[in-house]
């Protein structure tokens, strides 16, 4: 009697451990879910780089997130990547209307220039990570300000 008795208990511990895990895993997915940021929304969230058309992160935002960088905004009207919240600038292309950045994320981000400026062919600026969120706005500086065609996002040490 010991012996069915044995298979009978870890059988039923079997289901009643697999019914608890099949219940527990919608939740454990939609909190995975939740903490991820949702890219290219118009809202400034935690774990994205957010380019806004004013100093001082003003006006309309464009948001990505920070698992890559972008190699090049784009220049035509109809395939660019575009301010999208409400606020001054919206809809048009952020490739060199762009002033400002926050960086709500854990990485480091620099900011490229679409083309030669000041007689450098090529500048860059440094923007650091800050500890706490919401990150404060960065304004570019003047060669770069309006001036602006892609960003690079990676882990400083």
């Amino acid at each position: 009697m010991s012996t069915t008795l044995i298979p009978r208990l870890t059988s039923l511990t079997s289901i009643v451990l697999l019914t608890v895990g099949a219940l527990s895993a919608p939740a454990a997915a939609a909190q995975t879910q939740s903490a991820q940021p949702v890219e290219q929304n118009g809202v400034c969230e935690y774990g994205e780089i957010c380019l806004y058309y004013g100093s001082d992160a003003t006006g309309s935002l464009s948001d990505f997130s920070s698992d890559h960088g972008i190699d090049d905004y784009g220049d035509s009207p109809t395939d660019c990547y575009k301010f999208i919240s409400p606020g001054a600038g919206q809809g048009q292309c952020i490739k060199n209307n762009a002033e400002s950045l926050v960086d709500n994320s854990d990485l480091d981000v620099s900011m490229h220039t679409s083309g030669p400026a000041e007689g450098h062919t090529y500048m860059t600026q440094l923007f650091g990570m800050t500890s706490s969120y919401p990150s404060y706005p960065q304004n570019f500086d003047d060669y770069l300000k309006n001036y602006n065609g892609s960003h690079i996002v990676f882990k400083g040490i």
